[in-house]
Order: structure tokens, then sequence, then C-alpha cells
């Protein structure tokens, strides 16, 4: 996966709708989704004066130059980060669907898609929290084959590499698929069909304009994760069990308890694969497969003082890591951007969460000081959720109601540990938790609200394709 290096230009409009029930697809709301948009204008200035968001947050970190990109953050950007850990949270429980009892490491999982959207996305400073788009000057990256503000490149191809998962009886489907075919997303998708997506992928040729909601705040990060969840069964596939980078065996130590969240590299492996892909290019260790080979060996010697290493250069990074493709290294097409994509998102992750990792920040990075409230935690979940769809007990395919969204947060912020507090700084480890725990609620209060505690036919979990059009 490639990243756009071009100019953003040109506009695009989307304005959401607040009319009631049904399906209507217009120009007016590109993304057929009839929802009530809670006011996160409002919402964003919840924040307080005396607590706000500050500092300026380094990405696309040149790590033998040392330059980098920078977003001063303020409370304008406060809603478009809590979207995008909340879409992280849904990553993360996705993974657990598939992979039950995996640990994860929420600090650096849950942040990676907005890491993702800095890193991908030149323009993001100029996002304004007034409009729901991320890019509003968007013509190129909405281009055929481009996929938005997270380039997911290949949005509108079915996935011949992937198997979908039943996590009820654990059993892998013959079925492949790609996000058309992901219940949650497919409305969001329209008027793009699955029937487009085997004729896309048949002539292997873009001829589909990017979805509109792929540029939306709410509904675009949520397409991030549901694409990664997808790569890690590309990756699965790829490296299966037995191979020299073995996948499962990875997942294995995960699950074994025996990992620190410190050594836990679910997010390298994931991120790199995204960059430079999850199959071996038969020219040497790729980033994928080097990060593969450290979690199912759990060299933690490897992971803490290498690959998780922010002040080694390109050269020295590649060697200390193991990474040998002819492709990653001087002179190859993707030096120095393939050794170095994945540990560049997890600085950027890092900054948020003020942890320097093992290592400390290289030169020029600090940690920063990314302040949210409950109300605008509250208020983004019920516009982000309702952007998804599911098909409910009578068989009807509709987007997440508000009001179940709105129970499923308000359950979940009642539940947790806040002793009181409305306001929540994301460098604050406690805080952080916290943060963390109401997402993970809260999603799981909303399935088992959508499931009606497994009795719904229609609906097991966030993790239901199909192979259809849902009518």
């Amino acid at each position: 996966m490639k990243k756009l290096l071009t100019t953003l230009l040109a506009t695009l409009t989307l304005t959401a709708c607040n009319s009631g029930g049904g399906y209507n697809h217009n120009q007016n709301n590109p993304q057929g989704n009839n929802y009530s948009e809670v006011a996160a204008k409002s919402a964003v200035a919840t924040t307080s004066a005396a607590a706000t968001s500050s500092g300026k947050i380094v990405y696309q970190y040149s790590y033998d130059e040392h330059t980098s990109t920078a977003l001063s953050l303020s409370s304008n950007y406060d809603d478009l980060i809590v979207s995008n850990y909340i879409a992280g949270a849904m990553l993360g429980h996705l993974v657990r669907l598939h992979v039950p009892g995996i640990a994860i490491n929420r600090d650096h999982l849950y942040g990676s898609l907005f890491a993702h959207l800095l890193q991908e996305n030149n323009n993001t400073a100029d996002y304004q929290a007034s409009n729901q788009l991320i890019e509003a000057d968007a013509t190129t990256i909405m281009l055929p084959g481009q996929g938005g503000p997270y380039q997911l490149n290949s949005w509108d191809k079915a996935n011949y590499n992937v198997w979908a998962w039943d996590s009820k009886t654990q059993q892998s489907i013959v079925n492949y698929f790609g996000l058309v075919n992901v219940v949650a997303l497919q409305k969001g998708l329209a008027p793009y069909t699955v029937q487009d997506d085997l004729v896309n992928e048949n002539t292997r040729i873009d001829k589909y304009p990017t979805a509109a909601n792929l540029d939306n705040k709410y509904y675009a990060p949520m397409a991030a994760a549901y694409w990664h969840y997808q790569n890690l069964g590309e990756i699965e596939k790829l490296n299966p069990a037995g191979s020299t980078f073995d996948m499962t065996a990875c997942e294995k130590n995960l699950q074994s308890g025996s990992v620190s969240d410190k050594d836990n590299i679910l997010d390298l492996i994931l991120n790199a694969s995204y960059n430079s892909g999850a199959a071996t290019r038969n020219d040497g260790t790729t980033p994928v497969e080097a990060y593969i080979q450290a979690c199912q060996t759990n060299n933690s010697q490897l992971i803490e003082n290498s690959l998780t290493n922010n002040t080694l250069n390109s050269v020295d990074y590649l060697q200390q890591a193991g990474i040998t493709s002819e492709s990653s290294n001087v002179g190859g097409v993707g030096f120095p951007f393939y050794g170095n994509y994945a540990r560049q998102l997890r600085l950027t992750v890092d900054e948020i969460n003020g942890d320097s990792n093992v290592n400390p920040f290289p030169a020029g990075v600090s940690a920063v000081n990314e302040v949210l409230t409950l109300d605008l935690i509250k208020t983004v979940f019920v516009n982000q959720m309702q952007t998804l769809a599911y098909v409910n007990n009578n068989g009807a395919y509709v987007n997440i109601q508000a009001s179940d969204a709105t129970n499923a947060i308000t359950a979940a912020i009642a539940s947790a540990d806040t002793n009181g507090q409305n306001t929540f700084t994301l460098t604050n480890s406690n805080d952080r938790q916290v943060f963390f725990n109401i997402l993970d609620a809260a999603i799981n209060n909303l399935e088992n609200t959508l499931s009606q505690n497994g009795t719904n036919p229609n609906f097991k979990d966030f993790s239901a394709t199909t192979q259809t059009d849902i009518q």
C-alpha cells in the first residue's frame, strides 16, 4: 500500500442527513445513511479553558535528517482524535473476536489509526471540526484507486487472501471478502455493491471513484479499522503455521500471557503490512517478516533494543531488526520508508501517550497534551456508531440507532471508575486506561444490544460479513 505523495486538490461537499428512518441515497447525503448527528461542535467546546489540547505532534519523522511534519493540537482536532481512538478500540474488539484471548497493547493499537491518518493524509492539519469531512479539498484522494485520507487503495476489491471468520463456531468460512462485504460497512459504501467488487477484482481496473464516506470523520476511521482487521487474515494466510515466519505462533504467544505490554508489537505487524505488504518478496526478510519472527520467538531483547528503538538511523535499524529485503534497503524502491513506517506510527502514538517507550524520543520530538471530555467521547461515539449498519431481528438492514448507541456509551461511562472526572488527559496512564475501558465497554454493550444478547439470528457480532448485497 503506497502512500499518496501528490498535493491534494479541489473540493468535495458532504453534509449530514438529519431525517428519520429508512435508506435514502441522495446528493445531500452521499453516504446514504439516515442518522441524527449529535452536536459535535458544541461538544468540542466543552473542553475547558483550563485544560485544552496543546503541543505539536510530530509525524512522518525522518530518522536520518531529523525532520518531520507537525500538527499543532487544539480543541479543533479533539473529535477527530476521539473518532480514531473509537475505531482503534473497534479494531481491538475485532481482533479479539478473531483470536480469542489475545493480549492487545491498547496504548499502541488503539492510537494507531490516528497515526495512520496523519502519515497518509498530508492535509490533516486543515481539518475543521465544524465539517464532517476529514479532508475538505479531497478530489485527488477520492479518485479511483485512492481510498480517501487513509489511502485504503484496495477498498473496492475483494481480498482473495482473506477468509471470513465465524467467531461463534471458531471456524473459517470459505468465502473471501472486501470492505463492501462487511455488514457494518456495506450501507455506507453505497452505491458501490458486492457485484461491483467482483467485477472490479476480475478486471483489476480501478474504475470506481472512492466512496464519499471514506472521507467522513466518523465512518472512515471505522473503514480503516476493518481494513486492518481483514489484513490480519491475509498476514495469517501468507505466513502460516509451520513457516519460517509464523503468524499463528506469534498469536499464540500473545494469547499465552507471557508477552509483556512493551513487547507486544501487533501494531507494528499490522502497520508494516499496510505499507509494504504481507507477502514474502523473495528478496530477503521484509519488515512484516522480521516483526512476526520477533513476536513468535518472544525476543524481548530484539524488540526493546532494536524494533522499538526511535534513536537508530534507517540503516542501523534495518541491520539490527534483521530486515534484509533488497526493496527495504539502500537502493531499493522502499528505502527508507518500508523499514521506518511502522515505528513512525508508533512514535506518533507515543507522543500522545507521553511515553518514550523503552528508548527516549529522537531529536525534536516530545510529548503532547491531548485532553478529552466525557461529553465529547459520548457525542462522537453516538455519531460514529450511527454510520454503521446491521440486520435487525426483523430482517431489516438499518443504521444503528442513536438511542442504542447512547445507551451503550452511557452505561459504559457509569460502569467506569472515573472518580467523578469529566476531563481526561491521554498522557496520564490512568486517564488513558479509563478512556479505553469506556470504549471497550461501550462497544461490547452495543454489540450485545444489537445481537439481543445472542438471540438475533441476523446479527452475531461486529465481525459479520456477507457475500451478497443486503436489501
